[in-house]
């Protein structure tokens, strides 16, 4: 039989960290995912357009971009400019400096369908968001 080791996912937390307080009285509020159907970026959006009917003063930030070119950013910022979010949204497209766009928001989505419990999610939470 051959020795396996398991190596469980994790989050290097010398570089995902805590960061400043944000003293801004606007709300980040972020995706990070790449553009595909099943990261739920549709959902992500009509909870913005819930929160901005709802009068919460708020900015929502999409990180990722289309890695598999399945058209899912076009739709996406379609349905944004179709929910009059367009002022209100940033499409990053891809961060180098994760970490530090984290320590931005005060918080993080996961809206994907297939995900329970993204990675995300995890350095998210390494950064006390």
């Amino acid at each position: 039989a051959e020795d396996r080791v398991v190596i469980h996912n994790a989050v290097d937390l010398a570089n995902f960290a805590p960061g400043p307080p944000r003293l801004a009285s606007t709300l980040r509020i972020g995706i990070v995912a790449n553009f595909q159907d099943v990261k739920g970026h549709d959902d992500f959006l009509a909870m913005a357009r819930l929160l901005r009917d709802s009068a919460v003063d708020a900015k929502f930030v999409l990180a990722g971009e289309d890695v598999v070119e399945g058209g899912t950013l076009g739709r996406t910022k379609q349905l944004a400019a179709d929910l009059s979010l367009t002022e209100s949204v940033d499409f990053t497209g891809h961060v180098r400096d994760v970490p530090k766009l984290l320590q931005s928001l005060d918080i993080v989505v996961s809206s994907s369908r297939v995900e329970p419990f993204g990675r995300s999610i995890l350095e998210a939470m390494a950064c006390g968001i």
